[in-house]
């Protein structure tokens, strides 16, 4: 079958396919605009521990044993680009054990800096919202740990994930021992105390010989307000005096007959009892037992604790601890606030006209003129689909800058957004009305 010439050029299908393609390909990239546009900066971690010292609790310079407690003070400036959220970390070398500890970094007046995490390996402080508002921002900040092997010479701090920092201790080195040991078996009762490598607890120590020890007695340990008894972590046991350079314990059983102990927990775990059913008052031995206690989250850093037995209303033997010293402080230069432009004058409105009063009778309508009578334009050529220029209204478009009704302007991404779809479903119209040609 013969297609009528109708005089029109024959339609070609290339170029409208292609604007439609286009115009598809710019609504694609109008709605990624968006997308890229809602990405928000990620945190930084900062390479910001500028100095590492070890301090002990009376000052000494002597040699320090292993499970012996010290303070670890460090130095920290951050560069003006820290924003909130950024952070900076130190991870300790693997003869160091930290003490678990949160806390914040304070300003001189209360304000907080940021705030940090100790964990057995490491510390992590991260920056608020003060570095957005100051420059110059540093520090110091402090807190305890431990060695837990004996060695003789450095050790070596990272610093920002890569900067190694080396650190010499007292004395060269780290001893031999262990907690409160005296060298040598008690000849009177002792007790002491040591804060926990968890940040939450203490542990008690109690030893009495056995010569000093009465069958049958009651000795009662009662510890301050603030602290609660873990009663699965009670343990009772005896040393020869043979034995105690080795430190080899016995562990004594609970009962009610033979060498046993009989165990009474307070409720709500506030103190214990032990009765010796039979023990050795031979004096060839020392008698102890070991328990741990904990205390409420938000206690103080540094809060001293105290501890005591008793036996038939006196005292037998009292010690105190405290809880780990952890803490940190920070500063700045207030960034001031640039005071903005000043507006530009707003001219005021002009005076509306005056709307005339309606007369009292309506003016006669006024005579519409006939069209002359000649012949009409002859119609301009027909153009197809996708051909001839558009309007200069539609090529130049009406500004979109606001909601309507609302007066506030739409961010950019949303209007990239808007004419990304927009292009996109006349792309789409396009190509579903362009008809295939053979």
């Amino acid at each position: 079958m013969n297609t009528p010439d109708t005089g029109l050029p024959r339609r070609k299908t290339a170029r409208p396919r292609q604007r439609a393609w286009a115009l598809t390909l710019v609504g694609l990239l109008g709605a990624a605009g968006i997308l890229g546009a809602a990405v928000p900066a990620q945190a930084q971690s900062l390479n910001a521990i500028t100095g590492v010292t070890l301090t002990t609790e009376n000052g000494s310079t002597a040699e320090l044993d292993i499970w012996q407690s010290f303070g670890l003070a460090a130095t920290w400036a951050v560069p003006d680009t820290a924003r909130e959220g950024d952070t900076f970390t130190l991870a300790y070398p693997t003869q160091i054990t930290g003490y678990a500890a949160s806390f914040p970094l304070l300003e001189g007046s209360g304000r907080e800096v940021g705030t940090c995490v100790v964990t057995s390996e490491n510390f992590t402080c991260t920056l608020g919202s003060y570095v957005n508002t100051h420059t110059g921002v540093g520090g110091t900040l402090w807190l305890t740990a431990m060695f837990n092997t004996a060695f003789s010479g450095d050790v070596t701090f990272i610093a920002g994930g890569s900067t190694p920092i080396l650190l010499s201790p007292p004395g060269g080195g780290v001893g031999e021992g262990e907690p409160g040991d005296p060298g040598a078996p008690y000849t009177e009762p002792v007790k002491w105390g040591w804060p926990n490598v968890d940040g939450t607890s203490l542990t008690w120590y109690v030893a009495m010989p056995g010569n000093l020890i009465v069958p049958g007695t009651t000795y009662t340990d009662t510890f301050d307000p603030g602290l609660t008894l873990d009663p699965q972590s009670l343990s009772f046991f005896s040393i020869l005096d043979s034995a105690w350079a080795e430190g080899t314990r016995t562990e004594i059983p609970r009962g009610t007959t033979g060498d046993t102990v009989n165990v009474q927990v307070a409720p709500g775990n506030t103190s214990f009892s032990v009765t010796y059913n039979a023990p050795n008052t031979s004096g060839d031995r020392t008698y102890g037992f070991m328990y741990t206690t904990s205390f409420a989250a938000g206690t103080a850093a540094g809060t001293v604790f105290g501890n005591r037995v008793s036996a038939q209303d006196r005292e037998v033997v009292s010690g105190q601890t405290h809880t780990v010293t952890s803490g940190g402080t920070g500063t700045g230069v207030d960034t001031p606030t640039p005071s903005p432009s000043p507006s530009e004058s707003v001219p005021a409105p002009s005076p509306t006209p005056p709307v005339p009063s309606p007369s009292a009778t309506p003016p006669a309508p006024a005579v519409v003129p006939a069209p002359p009578a000649s012949t009409p334009p002859a119609p301009g050529p027909i153009l197809p689909p996708g051909t001839g220029t558009p309007p200069a209204s539609v090529l130049a478009g009406a500004p979109v800058n606001a909601l309507p009704g609302t007066g506030g302007s739409l961010p950019t991404g949303w209007l990239l957004a808007a004419a990304g779809v927009i292009a996109l479903g006349l792309g789409l119209t396009r190509l579903r009305r362009t008809p295939r040609v053979a």
